[in-house]
């Protein structure tokens, strides 16, 4: 399982990034990735991915003035439209509006982990 967590944190920028090339790469199936996962991590691989691009995003959100349609294909996101669900399922707000809230003051910013 280190050694699927390395591969998703050091390629989470690339969109074409794959659960199950993960797994290939490590030697196992993809279902018993996922149970290694749930046991240690209590997320799936893929969850697991997506917590690393929205806790980059947030980073990028809070100390760039990039777009944050340039944030999203940053952090390996394939579009805008996917960044904003995730985010929004992830933080409860848009990322706009996080954003919005971190300049004003109104909101410190925690990890996803």
């Amino acid at each position: 399982m280190i050694d699927a967590v390395e591969i998703l944190k050091s390629e989470y920028t690339d969109s074409t990034l794959r659960i199950d090339t993960v797994a290939e790469r490590v030697k196992v199936e993809r279902t018993y990735l996922y149970r290694i996962f749930m046991r240690y991590l209590g997320v799936s691989p893929k969850s697991y991915l997506i917590q690393l691009r929205i806790n980059q995003a947030i980073e990028l959100l809070r100390n760039t003035n990039d777009a944050i349609g340039d944030i999203a294909i940053k952090v390996g996101f394939s579009s805008y439209v996917q960044f904003a669900k995730a985010f929004q399922k992830a933080r409860q707000m848009s990322p706009s509006a996080f954003r919005k809230a971190i300049s004003n003051g109104e909101l410190s910013p925690r990890k996803i982990d």
